[in-house]
């Protein structure tokens, strides 16, 4: 068990969890190598879990967040080929959890390394969907298996019930789309 806490799957990190991800990002920021480094450590035991669970629960997979900074960096397809290799975990029960944001400064070559990533079987789902980045433009183009709507799009509709319109028009687009 994790000494500081854990994130939880409400998404809402312990103190020592925000800490931990503040002082990352922060690293992250200024030295890419460490940012990798996270990523393969955090893939690699993500694979190694999901892979012992299999004796107990077979088919029961496992998904990893990107951060915009790892996939930022052309050696995420080695990571992730590197953790499956080493875990023998099957690709379809790993995702991968990228955020919109990754869109933003080349949307063709976010597009072409997803592609990559995909092509190695993993699943791939794009994270908080509709906070900012979106061009609907590129969303028929990614190859992405799962898209996920904003929590403040449903705690919207939970408080007021106004955007129900909206969450609806996104649903059906991520369907056409996947």
């Amino acid at each position: 068990m994790p000494r500081d806490g854990v994130i939880g799957p409400n998404g809402a990190p312990s103190a020592g969890s925000r800490r931990f991800i503040g002082l990352s990002t922060a690293l992250g920021a200024a030295d890419r190598a460490l940012c990798c480094e996270n990523l393969m450590c955090a893939l690699q035991r993500a694979a190694h879990d999901c892979a012992g669970w299999q004796d107990v629960a077979p088919g029961v997979g496992v998904s990893v967040n990107v951060s915009p900074r790892q996939f930022d960096s052309r050696s995420v397809v080695e990571v992730v080929e590197s953790a499956l290799r080493e875990t023998g975990l099957a690709p379809s029960l790993l995702g991968l959890e990228i955020t919109e944001s990754v869109l933003v400064d080349d949307a063709d070559e976010t597009i072409a390394l997803l592609n990559e990533l995909k092509s190695l079987g993993v699943r791939l789902a794009l994270d908080d969907f509709g906070i900012g980045y979106s061009s609907l433009t590129y969303l028929h183009r990614l190859p992405i298996d799962e898209l996920k709507i904003d929590r403040s799009f449903v705690a919207v509709l939970e408080d007021e019930g106004s955007d129900l319109v909206l969450l609806q028009i996104m649903v059906q687009l991520g369907r056409r789309s996947i």
